[in-house]
């Protein structure tokens, strides 16, 4: 009886896991992302063709192409980004040409992670439950009221599918090595095979792999040497098995050996040549960085604890206190060998990303590490402390914490910060994929048009006005703006000078992506051009046009003197100078707006 009742309060969570993100995800216009894979799938299948789109594997593009091949999209194979090879052009152009079936394509697209993050709830509640029914529904609830999980099961991206697949493929490898069974070793090889053709980053999996070797070892019977043959032997089984069925999913077409550059060195990739081309794009990709944004300020090599931080700031605060609470107690655990390999994978994911990699634009990218977080939060159940009403009390009121926020920042899931960050104010700790990732540009537009609001044209220069700014672009950050350029809603030209903005306060906050101002008087102190902390492609500072040489110069909240400066002679306005913070900046005008530049 008991039995039927967890597998009922399951099958419940279970439900409202994928109801939320089934529900919220037709609130949500494509993101760009979106846009991209979706085209790439429709060409793969169209075309026979894996050239578009090298950056990540095919397999969810490929599914998504399949979904939609009874829709019969049309390629936009005459348009010129069609011919240049411009991705980001051609999803475009691609979604223009299909505007009859675009909420169908949007539809059937986004069925692959909504079945997929059933698959999660479900591997993390088995994997859970041989730690007892009490910690299998715990762990399955803090996936089931997890925002981050939920919001980026609502889209069409590679996070959820490679976090799905990378579980189930963990779990699996920790179950044949604490109980044995050569079915939980070919799982593992499975979807460690499928995580790979999701994302690169599943090659994360074999380090986690390690962590749990010790509990392989203690099972096994004879000689240290045969334990150690053995060991070694199921990593290369899966390794083997999963890169097999990852060149498999390329067709093995063009194989051989290819040079990829990273970070100065030339790297020796086996594999098809789309494979090493992908791999050549990430590498690129990481050598030359991204623009992040963290606290103000943005950046083109990052942070090391950037990734710490978003946890911190987007991960429900009842979780982190018992995924602490879970670790502290982990040398006190009988079973502690198997907790510490529950633990790998979290240690390998936040450890790459924040000492190796210089791509920080979203939580996303460890969202690998979350359903191990709701496992070893689940662990609390297992102390003897649980024993006693008043903590199963406080237990309750957690639960009922994470599942009550969750459920009131409904359906704008990707904007979710926790109760360590202001109402509203995300967008001064955080951007891109972790706020405004152009998901609600559709619904604004709709609302703008119902509501009747003349807004100004978008301006450099502070003057009054009607003006509303995505969450990006107040910081300067540059965005995707598809789906408000199609409905009339231009930002283009805005696209670098509207973070004047920040010195007023928006009378309407779009689900917290984008706001609404309306200046009818400016600030006594405002300059010319140039609010507070411009920023240009990741840049900030400030000028306000006023005099040359500059006297100093403000950036990421401090502000440097100014010791040498060089002007061109024909434009005063631009020029370069070395403050004392030993920064070299760049001066130059674009209309009437002056912006500083990182050298």
């Amino acid at each position: 009886m008991q039995h039927d009742k967890m597998l009922v309060l399951a099958a419940i969570l279970t439900i409202v896991l994928a109801g939320q993100v089934f529900l919220a995800s037709q609130d949500k216009n494509l993101v760009g992302d979106e846009r991209a894979h979706i085209t790439a799938g429709t060409a793969y299948v169209q075309t026979g063709s894996l050239l578009m789109n090298a950056e990540h594997p095919p397999l969810i593009k490929y599914a998504a192409g399949v979904l939609l091949s009874p829709l019969r999209p049309v390629l936009p194979t005459e348009s010129e980004a069609w011919q240049m090879g411009d991705m980001w052009g051609v999803s475009r152009a691609f979604v223009d040409r299909n505007l009859a079936i675009e909420g169908s394509m949007r539809f059937l697209a986004r069925l692959i992670p909504l079945f997929l993050v059933i698959v999660l709830g479900i591997a993390v509640f088995f994997a859970a439950r041989s730690y007892g029914p009490a910690a299998a529904l715990l762990a399955l609830l803090f996936v089931a009221f997890e925002p981050n999980i939920i919001a980026h099961a609502q889209f069409l991206t590679m996070d959820l599918p490679v976090t799905c697949f990378f579980f189930v493929s963990f779990a699996a490898f920790l179950a044949f090595s604490r109980d044995g069974g050569r079915k939980w070793l070919a799982l593992s090889a499975v979807a460690a095979g499928l995580a790979l053709l999701s994302k690169f980053t599943a090659f994360l999996l074999f380090p986690s792999l390690l962590f749990a070797l010790p509990l392989l070892w203690k099972r096994l019977a004879g000689s240290a040497p045969r334990k150690a043959v053995f060991c070694v032997a199921s990593i290369i089984v899966v390794f083997v098995a999963a890169v097999s069925i990852l060149f498999a999913g390329y067709g093995f077409a063009d194989m051989g050996v290819y040079d990829v550059d990273y970070k100065g060195y030339s790297v020796p990739v086996t594999g098809p040549k789309m494979f090493a081309a992908g791999m050549a794009w990430n590498a690129r990709h990481e050598s030359d960085g991204h623009y992040s944004y963290l606290d103000g300020v943005s950046s083109l090599r990052g942070w090391w604890y950037y990734y710490a931080v978003a946890a911190l700031l987007k991960t429900p605060l009842p979780l982190l206190l018992l995924f602490s609470v879970g670790l502290l107690t982990l040398p006190f655990s009988k079973r502690r060998s198997e907790w510490l390999a529950w633990l790998g994978p979290v240690i390998v994911v936040f450890a790459f990303y924040s000492l190796f990699s210089r791509v920080q634009i979203g939580l996303r990218y460890v969202l690998i590490a979350y359903p191990f977080l709701a496992i070893i939060a689940s662990r609390v159940v297992q102390l003897n402390a649980f024993k006693r009403p008043a903590v199963r009390a406080v237990l309750l009121i957690l639960c009922a914490w994470i599942a009550v926020g969750t459920l009131l920042v409904f359906p704008n899931h990707l904007a979710y910060f926790n109760e360590l960050v202001p109402r509203g104010e995300g967008h001064n700790y955080l951007l891109d994929s972790n706020l405004d990732w152009s998901q609600d540009q559709s619904s604004f537009a709709a609302w703008a048009k119902s509501s009747g609001i003349g807004f100004s044209e978008p301006s450099c220069v502070p003057r009054p006005g009607v003006y509303f700014a995505p969450a990006s672009l107040l910081h300067g950050v540059v965005v995707d703006d598809y789906n408000l350029e199609r409905e009339g809603l231009a930002i283009n030209e805005a696209r670098y000078c509207l973070t004047w903005l920040q010195d007023y306060e928006p009378f309407m906050r779009w689900r917290d992506t984008i706001f609404v101002y309306n200046v009818t008087e400016l600030r006594s102190d405002e300059s010319v051009c140039a609010g507070r902390g411009v920023i240009l492609n990741g840049y900030a500072g400030r000028y306000d046009g006023t005099s040359l040489p500059l006297a100093s110069v403000e950036y990421g909240g401090r502000t440097f003197p100014v010791k040498q400066t060089l002007v061109r002679e024909d434009q005063p306005e631009v020029g370069c100078f070395l403050t004392g913070g030993k920064r070299r900046f760049s001066l130059f005008k674009d209309g009437d707006c002056f912006f500083l530049e990182i050298l």
